[in-house]
């Protein structure tokens, strides 16, 4: 867990993740004694594939985070840079930012409530000419900070997308004897969510599964001033309506009965957002889809907050859905 959280995973820049991925699945190989087919697709996927059979079943977490581009570099050697992905410029503000090659920054803005044109980031280098040999145009950033954990709940910045991918591995990690399985699981780490789900639908369209199951997380409104209906420690939340997918009712069916079975609270989302399930449920003449979401409190800024009870919940429930299939 506290190698995934601390990877550099800026969408685009997820070859940083996919080999700690793939670390952790050869372990299970091993560990487990398993064969799990490996690939990585053209677009940047993650494909671990476990089973035979004609039924093919799709499971995915997109593996990169938002994070910020540098898009010029001022003669005072300030650096002005630009969201990449759902990141909120006024969330930024004051916080610190570290580029792929290790370069640290405070992240500020020229405005009280500041657009994306108004964020620049201080490396402390007073000129263009020294910030431009350590920074260049084009160079991705993400938010940093540190982390920690109390009272059952992790905090640290990124934390939505690298737990999700930590969920997914534990579900794959329990499979001890895949020669039980009747159908071919496929599951995807995908990439360039946070740039318009590309990932998704590209591995959707080569996969062509029968059913999907899309796993990521979901602003929590519990604390002060907060406006979400969805709480930590009460669950996974499933989608049943948003923007980009209203859940199948053979998916929902299956979620409900699942978690009603390992005796796990569900919540509800009815929103307005977009998930990778709405564009995966579009592709190949329709695929039957779901969406389950970890409640995360504070998204998108330096101190996500998620909890450990939400988290495992989470990998029983993905595991059992397994099971029924």
């Amino acid at each position: 867990m506290e190698t995934l959280i601390k990877t550099f995973g800026v969408s685009s820049k997820e070859i940083y993740m996919r080999n700690v991925i793939k670390e952790e699945i050869e372990d299970i190989k091993i560990h487990n004694n398993i064969n799990i087919e490996v690939v990585e697709d053209t677009i940047g996927n993650l494909i671990i594939k476990l089973g035979k059979g004609s039924e093919k079943i799709m499971i995915c977490t997109h593996m990169d985070n938002a994070g910020v581009m540098t898009v010029m570099i001022e003669n005072n050697g300030f650096i002005r840079v630009s969201p990449i992905g759902k990141l909120k410029p006024e969330s930024l503000v004051r916080s610190f930012v570290k580029f792929e090659n290790g370069t640290i920054g405070r992240i500020d803005a020229s405005k009280a409530n500041p657009s994306r044109d108004d964020l620049f980031i201080d490396v402390g280098i007073s000129n263009k000419e020294v910030a431009s040999k350590r920074i260049k145009e084009g160079d991705l950033g993400e938010v940093t900070g540190q982390g920690f954990i109390s009272h059952n709940r992790i905090v640290a910045p990124n934390l939505h997308s690298k737990l999700a991918c930590y969920a997914l591995l534990k579900v794959i990690r329990r499979f001890k004897n895949i020669q039980s399985l009747n159908k071919e699981f496929y599951f995807v780490f995908t990439s360039q969510m946070e740039s318009g789900f590309r990932g998704a639908r590209a591995a959707a369209s080569e996969i062509k599964p029968s059913i999907a199951i899309a796993l990521d997380s979901i602003e929590a409104g519990d604390y002060i001033g907060g406006s979400y209906t969805l709480k930590l420690e009460m669950g996974p939340a499933v989608c049943i309506y948003d923007k980009s997918l209203i859940i199948h009712d053979d998916i929902k069916k299956l979620i409900q009965d699942t978690a009603d079975n390992l005796n796990i609270n569900l919540q509800y989302i009815i929103g307005d957002n977009k998930n990778e399930g709405g564009l995966i449920h579009k592709e190949v003449g329709g695929i039957k889809t779901g969406v389950i979401q970890i409640p995360c409190r504070y998204m998108y800024t330096s101190g996500e907050m998620m909890s450990f009870k939400d988290i495992n919940g989470t990998i029983d429930l993905i595991y059992g859905i397994i099971k029924k299939l």
